[in-house]
């Protein structure tokens, strides 16, 4: 275990998150940045925060274009009050953590204006359509440093097709994927 970071608080409900969290702690030196993409109502965010030093949120905290048969199709019926509550709810679970900066803003943009090979993981949670997963992905590719993580949650052929179809086409054969009990996934950048 690693004694540059204090151990990770178990809250239920999130075990495969604390499984993806040991996992980056036994692969990660000193785990350092993370950007998390997609933090709705900040329930991960917290989880982050206790392994990473700086970990950065960004959602735009609005309502998108409506897409049939999208997987998570609930969220095709949040207004935006709905979204401006789950930010204040963010806002909320985040309070206490100096190590957390939210930036409102959709992520490709957001990834357009990052330096590249600076961040140690970055988690996808965002929309779910293939097209918007591969776009994350391609997006903040290039932001992750050597050694670090391209992850994500939601790797689950049968729920969400489009996710698993993104990593595959991203990620050449003979790359391994970690997967983790909350359909988590992980994917070592070299």
């Amino acid at each position: 275990m690693n004694s540059v970071v204090k151990p990770i608080r178990r809250e239920k409900g999130l075990r495969g998150l604390y499984e993806l969290m040991e996992f980056f702690r036994a692969r990660l030196e000193v785990p350092r940045t993370i950007v998390e993409i997609g933090c709705y109502r900040g329930e991960a965010s917290v989880v982050f925060a206790e392994l990473f030093r700086k970990v950065w949120c960004i959602d735009p905290w609005e309502p998108y274009p409506r897409y049939d048969n999208m997987p998570m199709d609930h969220l095709n019926d949040f207004t935006a009050d709905d979204w401006a509550e789950a930010e204040r709810e963010f806002r909320r679970h985040t309070l206490k953590y100096d190590n957390i900066e939210a930036i409102k803003g959709r992520s490709v943009v957001v990834a357009s204006s990052w330096p590249h090979g600076q961040v140690d993981v970055v988690y996808i949670d965002a929309l779910h359509r293939y097209e918007n997963v591969k776009a994350d992905i391609l997006a903040w590719l290039p932001m992750v440093r050597p050694g670090g993580f391209m992850s994500g949650h939601d790797y689950s052929q049968k729920k969400w097709p489009g996710v698993v179809r993104a990593i595959k086409e991203v990620f050449p054969r003979g790359i391994f994927i970690d997967r983790f009990s909350d359909s988590s996934w992980a994917v070592g950048i070299s």
